[in-house]
Protein backbone atom coordinates (compact mmCIF):
# COMPACT_ATOMS: atom_id res chain seq x y z
CA UNK A 1 0.00 0.00 0.00
CA UNK A 2 2.22 2.23 0.64
CA UNK A 3 3.98 1.90 -2.81
CA UNK A 4 0.48 2.94 -4.06
CA UNK A 5 0.84 6.03 -2.05
CA UNK A 6 3.91 7.02 -3.52
CA UNK A 7 3.17 6.73 -6.88
CA UNK A 8 0.03 8.57 -6.54
CA UNK A 9 1.68 11.10 -4.36
CA UNK A 10 4.37 11.62 -6.79
CA UNK A 11 1.32 11.99 -9.93
CA UNK A 12 0.01 14.35 -8.02
CA UNK A 13 2.87 16.36 -7.60
CA UNK A 14 4.06 16.33 -10.86
CA UNK A 15 0.43 17.17 -11.95
CA UNK A 16 0.49 20.32 -9.72
CA UNK A 17 3.93 21.50 -11.74
CA UNK A 18 2.56 20.98 -14.77
CA UNK A 19 -0.53 22.74 -14.43
CA UNK A 20 1.67 25.90 -12.78
CA UNK A 21 3.45 25.84 -15.94
CA UNK A 22 1.18 25.62 -18.15
CA UNK A 23 -0.15 28.70 -16.26
CA UNK A 24 -3.60 26.88 -14.85
CA UNK A 25 -2.57 27.50 -11.48
CA UNK A 26 -0.80 30.17 -9.86
CA UNK A 27 2.14 29.75 -7.48
CA UNK A 28 0.15 30.50 -4.87
CA UNK A 29 -2.63 28.03 -5.83
CA UNK A 30 0.55 25.45 -6.05
CA UNK A 31 2.25 26.09 -2.63
CA UNK A 32 -1.34 25.73 -0.80
CA UNK A 33 -1.69 22.26 -2.88
CA UNK A 34 1.24 20.82 -1.84
CA UNK A 35 1.01 21.95 1.06
CA UNK A 36 -2.66 20.20 1.62
CA UNK A 37 -1.15 16.95 0.28
CA UNK A 38 1.87 17.30 2.80
CA UNK A 39 -0.76 16.99 5.64
CA UNK A 40 -2.52 14.66 4.26
CA UNK A 41 0.45 12.10 2.97
CA UNK A 42 2.85 13.22 6.16
CA UNK A 43 4.28 10.14 8.07
CA UNK A 44 2.37 7.35 5.38
CA UNK A 45 4.82 7.87 2.57
CA UNK A 46 8.49 6.78 1.86
CA UNK A 47 11.28 9.53 3.29
CA UNK A 48 12.19 9.90 -0.26
CA UNK A 49 9.04 10.74 -1.71
CA UNK A 50 8.81 13.11 1.09
CA UNK A 51 11.95 14.46 0.28
CA UNK A 52 10.49 15.70 -3.46
CA UNK A 53 7.63 17.56 -1.40
CA UNK A 54 10.02 18.71 0.99
CA UNK A 55 12.20 20.19 -2.25
CA UNK A 56 8.66 21.83 -3.90
CA UNK A 57 8.15 23.50 -0.74
CA UNK A 58 11.37 24.82 0.08
CA UNK A 59 11.68 25.73 -3.73
CA UNK A 60 8.66 27.61 -4.18
CA UNK A 61 10.21 30.39 -2.00
CA UNK A 62 12.28 31.16 -4.97
CA UNK A 63 11.22 31.42 -8.52
CA UNK A 64 11.52 28.84 -11.35
CA UNK A 65 12.99 30.27 -13.90
CA UNK A 66 13.50 28.32 -17.43
CA UNK A 67 16.42 29.23 -19.30
CA UNK A 68 16.52 28.48 -23.09
CA UNK A 69 19.94 29.16 -24.56
CA UNK A 70 20.71 29.41 -28.50
CA UNK A 71 23.78 30.42 -30.64
CA UNK A 72 24.34 31.37 -34.49
CA UNK A 73 27.06 29.58 -35.89
CA UNK A 74 29.52 30.72 -32.71
CA UNK A 75 28.74 34.55 -33.39
CA UNK A 76 25.71 34.98 -31.65
CA UNK A 77 23.82 33.75 -27.92
CA UNK A 78 20.23 34.48 -27.38
CA UNK A 79 18.86 34.01 -23.79
CA UNK A 80 15.65 33.42 -23.15
CA UNK A 81 14.03 33.34 -19.61
CA UNK A 82 10.77 33.11 -18.22
CA UNK A 83 10.06 32.71 -14.56
CA UNK A 84 7.35 29.78 -14.80
CA UNK A 85 3.89 30.54 -12.90
CA UNK A 86 4.29 34.21 -13.72
CA UNK A 87 3.87 36.77 -16.32
CA UNK A 88 7.25 37.43 -16.32
CA UNK A 89 9.98 36.59 -19.17
CA UNK A 90 13.73 37.76 -20.57
CA UNK A 91 15.12 37.93 -23.28
CA UNK A 92 18.49 38.94 -23.97
CA UNK A 93 20.67 38.71 -27.61
CA UNK A 94 23.20 40.54 -29.61
CA UNK A 95 26.50 40.13 -27.21
CA UNK A 96 29.03 43.07 -27.08
CA UNK A 97 30.80 41.23 -24.84
CA UNK A 98 30.33 38.40 -22.46
CA UNK A 99 27.92 39.23 -19.85
CA UNK A 100 26.70 42.18 -22.02
CA UNK A 101 23.97 42.16 -24.35
CA UNK A 102 23.03 45.31 -26.74
CA UNK A 103 18.90 43.62 -26.46
CA UNK A 104 17.97 43.12 -22.92
CA UNK A 105 14.08 43.09 -22.44
CA UNK A 106 12.25 42.30 -19.93
CA UNK A 107 8.53 40.94 -20.86
CA UNK A 108 5.92 42.22 -18.31
CA UNK A 109 2.44 40.01 -18.86
CA UNK A 110 0.62 40.28 -15.51
CA UNK A 111 -2.20 42.18 -17.29
CA UNK A 112 -3.47 38.86 -19.42
CA UNK A 113 -5.58 37.31 -18.23
CA UNK A 114 -3.35 33.82 -17.68
CA UNK A 115 -0.16 35.58 -17.21
CA UNK A 116 2.23 32.60 -17.78
CA UNK A 117 0.76 31.03 -20.44
CA UNK A 118 0.84 34.52 -22.02
CA UNK A 119 4.37 34.33 -21.34
CA UNK A 120 5.31 31.14 -22.53
CA UNK A 121 3.54 31.74 -25.92
CA UNK A 122 5.53 34.99 -26.42
CA UNK A 123 8.53 33.59 -25.50
CA UNK A 124 8.11 30.30 -28.04
CA UNK A 125 7.31 33.11 -30.31
CA UNK A 126 10.58 34.38 -29.63
CA UNK A 127 11.87 30.33 -30.18
CA UNK A 128 10.50 30.14 -33.38
CA UNK A 129 11.78 33.52 -35.10
CA UNK A 130 15.43 32.85 -32.97
CA UNK A 131 15.30 29.58 -35.46
CA UNK A 132 14.05 31.46 -38.69
CA UNK A 133 17.67 32.99 -38.28
CA UNK A 134 19.55 30.26 -37.95
CA UNK A 135 19.92 30.23 -34.28
CA UNK A 136 20.10 26.48 -32.80
CA UNK A 137 19.39 25.46 -29.22
CA UNK A 138 22.22 24.15 -27.06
Amino acid sequence: MKEELDRKTVETLESILVRLDQGRITMPEARQAVDAMWRTVSGLISDDVMEMIDAFKADTNKAFVERRVFVLEGKDIAILERAVGTGIGRVRMNMREPGVFATDKMIRLEDEINPSMAARQKLDAFVVALKKKGYTEL
